[in-house]
C-alpha cells in the first residue's frame, strides 16, 4: 500500500490542478475565452484608426464607409490623402489598418488586421 501512496497523491494532485488552474484563469482580470493576447492590442488599434478617420477625414469631406471600397483603391485614397490631411506615419498607419480590415473586399475577420502581403496588387 506504500509504495501506492506517492503515485496515488500524484494522480489526485494533477487531477485537482486540472480543475482549479482553468477555473483561476477564467476568473483573472482581462481573460476571455477565445482571445489571445494580441486581440486586445488589434482592437485597440483599429479603435484608434477609426477614432483619426474620423477626426481627420471628416473635416474636409464625408466620411465614405469602409466597405464602400475594396483594399485596392483604399490604398490609393489614402496615398493622394495623406499629405492633405497631414497625417503622420502612425495616423496614416491606424487610419489604413481601420480601413482595409473593414474593406468590401477585406479577407481577415472582424478585429482583425489586414497585412500589406495580403493586398493584391
Amino acid at each position: 500500500m506504500w509504495p501506492r501512496l506517492p503515485h496515488t497523491l500524484l494522480v489526485i494532485a494533477g487531477t485537482g490542478l486540472a480543475i482549479v488552474v482553468p477555473f483561476l484563469l477564467s476568473t483573472s482580470p482581462g481573460y476571455s475565452a477565445g482571445r489571445t493576447p494580441g486581440d486586445e492590442e488589434v482592437a485597440d488599434s483599429l479603435a484608434r484608426g477609426e477614432e483619426l478617420y474620423t477626426e481627420k477625414c471628416s473635416g474636409c469631406h464625408r466620411l465614405y464607409r469602409p466597405k464602400r471600397f475594396k483594399r485596392a483603391r483604399w490604398e490609393r485614397v489614402l496615398m493622394d490623402m495623406k499629405p492633405q490631411a497631414k497625417l503622420t506615419q502612425p495616423e496614416y498607419e491606424y487610419i489604413r489598418s481601420f480601413l482595409l480590415s473593414r474593406s468590401r473586399d477585406a479577407t481577415a475577420g472582424p478585429g482583425e488586421e489586414v497585412r500589406p502581403e495580403e493586398i493584391a496588387q
